[in-house]
């Protein structure tokens, strides 16, 4: 009795032959691979979703490229050339900003010793004709540049030993600390970036490199014009 039982359920379930079971194939068939495409909708349609929210969140998202270095600023009108700390800042975010004011950083940590605590100091207006000097507004892809003439870190020294520098307690004398620009924006939390190697070495040191500056610059200038005449 039990091997007819199973037979006879084993002959039902093999029953689907010929057209009927090809059916039945059909249906799981497409019934799987409409189950894939809604998986694959899904994805798509939360794909689309995601990338939406990051073009939103960009276009909102301020970004000010800012850079500091040494520059030389020659007239052509025969008159010397000048040593400048040029400060460019470069918005190439979607919105437009205001920037509030120039400042400084050094040291290396906010909390610490005095010898690694960060200072700051905000960098006065220049009165150099061609510097943009702060509050102005930024738009976007616009660009603009503070001049600051570089004279004024060489004559401080008081500002160089104990801003630009630190006094190391188990040391003698002081060592350069690290330095960095900063643009405070209005409404949004400051930019910074830090200054180019050349420009850390003057405001540590208080010279120009000998082949770099101004002076050498108007050097050349005059022997050539004594050639030539």
């Amino acid at each position: 009795m039990w091997r007819r039982m199973c037979w006879g359920y084993r002959s039902h379930s093999d029953g689907l032959n010929g057209p009927a079971k090809m059916e039945q194939d059909q249906v799981i068939f497409w019934t799987a691979f409409g189950a894939i495409g809604q998986a694959v909708g899904a994805i798509a349609t939360a794909a689309a979703v995601i990338v939406a929210l990051w073009v939103t969140m960009s276009e909102r998202t301020v970004k000010i490229k800012i850079s500091a270095g040494l520059r030389l600023i020659i007239s052509g009108d025969g008159s010397p050339a000048i040593d400048v700390i040029a400060i460019r800042l470069t918005n190439v975010g979607l919105r437009g900003v205001q920037v509030r004011s120039i400042a400084w950083r050094t040291g290396r940590f906010s909390v610490g010793p005095v010898w690694l605590k960060q200072q700051f100091a905000v960098q006065t207006n220049s009165t150099i004709p061609e510097s943009n000097n702060p509050p102005f507004d930024l738009q976007p892809g616009q660009e603009k540049t503070m001049y600051v003439d570089a004279s004024v870190f060489v004559e401080n020294d008081e500002l160089r030993r104990t801003f630009f520098n630190r006094k190391l307690p188990f040391r003698g004398g002081v060592t350069p600390t690290p330095v960095y620009v900063m643009a405070h924006l209005v409404g949004i939390k400051p930019s910074l970036s830090r200054a180019e190697r050349s420009l850390e070495r003057f405001l540590t040191r208080g010279e120009i490199d000998a082949e770099g500056g101004a002076a050498h610059f108007n050097e050349v200038a005059e022997r050539r014009r004594r050639n030539a005449s």
